[in-house]
């Protein structure tokens, strides 16, 4: 049983609330609807699920605001295979467009980058160039996502035990489900680090390990001189957020981070820190895109 706006309604065993609501025409976002707990622990609401709570003394009713896709531009909407709502691939453009200027989003959709580690850098830089709309993305980490992993990383419960690769890529085409994805659900050594990164002009080193992150950027600078690096060292703890910056180490090789705060007892690493260490990186990124030898040449000088 369902109130809304005050009125019981006993639904059917196979008419959910969702299809309720729209079947009648309700102005969803102006109701408010209650549900009786009895027979079921969990209803689905378009894209939100509304799951049962103790209640609140004899009552057995929770009262809970839906929340639902407002009507206007539903005429730039689609369907995906699970009955989503999606904006059109226009839409999106169009969005960016008026964001970013044509002229730069055409440079941002043409951008490739490969992402190698998925943790607390990788996650977040994947997430801050998957909203620019860079096209392509190529995501790599062998491991699965874990408790202590949600501190930092831009995982939630339900993802627990999946490949990182996995879960990633879901979050990021829920942003923008026209971008261009590849994942390898590998553990990258000296042996495939080759035929890895072989075709992104941009690799983001995002390891949590020094011995990994050393491994990677000394192959990419020994086999691969002419892509760009970007790597991050230096983040742990809760110190001062300026002393995170973005230096040029050599031709091709972009270092973020503050150099010198390891993980320790008490000072490892928290979500602030790391998502500015990202930020530095993914901004990095987003720079050698658009702007190339131009908007690199003075970094040193512009990021002290």
């Amino acid at each position: 049983m369902i109130i809304v706006n005050g009125k019981e309604i006993n639904l059917t065993e196979d008419t959910t609330v969702a299809e309720y609501l729209e079947q009648n025409q309700y102005q969803v976002k102006k109701n408010r609807c209650r549900v009786k707990w009895r027979y079921s622990s969990e209803i689905q609401l378009f894209r939100y699920h509304v799951k049962r709570r103790r209640p609140s003394g004899s009552c057995d009713i929770r009262g809970r605001r839906l929340t639902f896709m407002e009507e206007t531009g539903l005429e730039n909407m689609t369907e995906n295979t699970e009955k989503e709502k999606v904006l059109s691939k226009e839409a999106i453009v169009a969005a960016l467009n008026e964001r970013h200027s044509p002229e730069k989003q055409k440079l941002l959709s043409a951008g490739r980058v490969a992402i190698a580690g998925l943790g607390g850098l990788g996650s977040n830089v994947a997430y801050a160039l998957a909203r620019i709309g860079v096209g392509h993305l190529h995501l790599i980490d062998f491991d699965v996502v874990d408790i202590t992993n949600l501190n930092r990383q831009q995982y939630f419960m339900e993802h627990i035990g999946m490949y990182k690769t996995d879960a990633l890529k879901s979050l990021l085409l829920k942003i923008n489900p026209y971008l261009d994805i590849d994942t390898d659900c590998v553990k990258v050594t000296e042996e495939n680090l080759t035929k890895l990164f072989c075709d992104e002009p941009i690799v983001c080193e995002a390891f949590d390990n020094p011995e990994a992150k050393a491994m990677l950027v000394n192959g990419i600078l020994q086999h691969f001189p002419k892509k760009k690096l970007v790597s991050a060292t230096g983040m742990a703890g809760y110190g001062s957020s300026n002393t995170i910056r973005t230096q040029k180490l050599m031709k091709n090789f972009y270092l973020c981070g503050d150099r010198e705060t390891a993980p320790t007892y008490g000072n490892g690493l928290m979500a602030p820190r790391v998502a500015i260490c990202a930020a530095h990186e993914a901004n990095m990124i987003t720079r050698l895109i658009l702007g190339g030898r131009r908007c690199v040449k003075n970094i040193i000088e512009n990021d002290k």
